[in-house]
């Protein structure tokens, strides 16, 4: 009990007792590490909906991926152009 932080004058004293108590702490601090992160993500989402919050929805990501792979094929056709002007 005091390795899981949980602390108490209580604890089993056999093996299996022992074994089950920390399965047990393991699972709780598991189920509730589930539920705050489905909370957070439930903000999250929330917040990217939002027009005015400097989080990007899904969409604005995809866009600004499409605008990104343009932007590197101008780029790279402007050094294959600085390139031939060179030679």
């Amino acid at each position: 009990m005091i390795m899981t932080t949980l602390g108490s004058d209580y604890f089993p004293h056999t093996a299996p007792g022992r074994l089950l108590c920390f399965l047990l702490s393991v699972f709780a601090f598991s189920i509730f590490g589930y539920i705050t992160a489905a909370v957070a993500s439930y903000f999250i989402n929330k917040d990217a909906d939002d027009k005015r919050s400097p989080i990007a929805s899904e969409e604005q990501l995809k866009k600004i991926l499409v605008e990104i792979a343009t932007l590197r094929s101008e780029l790279a056709q402007r050094q294959e152009l600085g390139h031939a002007a060179r030679n």
